[in-house]
Order: C-alpha cells, then sequence, then structure tokens
C-alpha cells in the first residue's frame, strides 16, 4: 500500500482541506462586509499562518511579554 492510499492519510488530507477552507473564509467575510481589509492573497495568508502556527514551539515564551 501506499502511504497515499493509507485512509488514515486520506482522512488527514480531507481534514487538512476543510480546516484551510474555514479559514480562507475568515479574510474573505470581513473584506466582503467592508472590514477595511487591504487586498490579500488569502491562499498565501492562510499558509503563512499555518507555518506561523506549527513553528510557534520555537518563537513563543509562554513567560515573555507575548502570554500577558
Amino acid at each position: 500500500m501506499r502511504p497515499s492510499d493509507d485512509p488514515a492519510m486520506q482522512e488527514a488530507r480531507r481534514w487538512r482541506g476543510e480546516t484551510r477552507r474555514l479559514i480562507e473564509a475568515e479574510p474573505r467575510q470581513g473584506a466582503g462586509a467592508g472590514a477595511g481589509l487591504r487586498k490579500v492573497d488569502v491562499q498565501v495568508a492562510t499558509l503563512q499562518l499555518f507555518g506561523s502556527v506549527q513553528g510557534m514551539w520555537v518563537w513563543f515564551d509562554p513567560d515573555g511579554a507575548c502570554a500577558r
């Protein structure tokens, strides 16, 4: 069985796609509602958000200024 055929991997891909669509919908809705958001590439912004969260363990200090 190829890793891409694994049912667990298929479920992970489905979940990732669904989550990405939900995250991408937020700035689109805000821009459509006149929230004053400048035009951005929503897909790129979503990937940047995911990358920041994934690497959060590197840069976030729970005792630092961002934690207050």
